[in-house]
Formats: C-alpha cells, sequence, structure tokens
C-alpha cells in the first residue's frame, strides 16, 4: 500500500487507548494521526486533522460516539466501534491475549477496504 492509513483513536480508557495505539503501530502502513480521551478532543482534531478510520469508544462519558459521529465533517472516515471489542478489550473483561487478536483482524480487514477507498481518489 503506497498511500498510509490515516487513523484517530478516541477512548477514555488509559489502558484501551494504549493497547489499540500499540497494535496499530506495529504496522508501517497505518498513521496515527491523534489519540484522544473524549468526543471533545477527536472533533476538534479531526477539524485540522483529517483521518480514513476511527476506534471510537461509543459509550463515553459527556458526549457519547454516536453524537460525535453526527457531527463529523465530511467526508465520514470509517468508524471500528467499541461495541464490537468491549468484551474483548475492557480492562475488566479482558482475558488473555485473543482481544488483541482479533482487533488486529478487524485492522486488516478495515485496511483492505480504506485501501480500495484510498486507490479511487
Amino acid at each position: 500500500m503506497s498511500a498510509k492509513l490515516r487513523v484517530a483513536i478516541a477512548d477514555d480508557e488509559p489502558l484501551a487507548r494504549k493497547r489499540i495505539a500499540r497494535l496499530l503501530a506495529a504496522h508501517d502502513w497505518v498513521d496515527i494521526v491523534t489519540i484522544c480521551e473524549n468526543t471533545a478532543g477527536l472533533l476538534q482534531q479531526l477539524h485540522q486533522h483529517p483521518v480514513d478510520a476511527i476506534f471510537l469508544d461509543i459509550d463515553m462519558p459527556g458526549e457519547d460516539g454516536f453524537s460525535a459521529i453526527a457531527r463529523l465533517p465530511p467526508p465520514l472516515p470509517r468508524i471500528v466501534d467499541d461495541r464490537r471489542r468491549g468484551e474483548r478489550f475492557h480492562p475488566s473483561r479482558r482475558r488473555g491475549d485473543a482481544g488483541v487478536a482479533a482487533l488486529a483482524d478487524e485492522l486488516i480487514d478495515l485496511a483492505v477496504a480504506v485501501a480500495g477507498d484510498v486507490a479511487q481518489h
């Protein structure tokens, strides 16, 4: 892939942010543009730095992820939401590294989809 996949991470759990960032940073075709602990920070960053995908915790204090998605500027990036990784990634429920492997599978699927989008532009 010639163009890097530009991603943002938004999660109120420090451990989740760190784990997602570590997983993504292991791939040289991924560019982590911003890491935010709430949707306000995410929206502010996205106005300055557009991304191809957001790893977004839907259930955060304050404004939730759904509200943030509604306020994103077009074109909308792909969203990997917290509900799909909750059981696997939440620090209090995580068991072993199965969650990391499952999220890696989601990342690969996302990269293939976004690569097609990036190549078309």
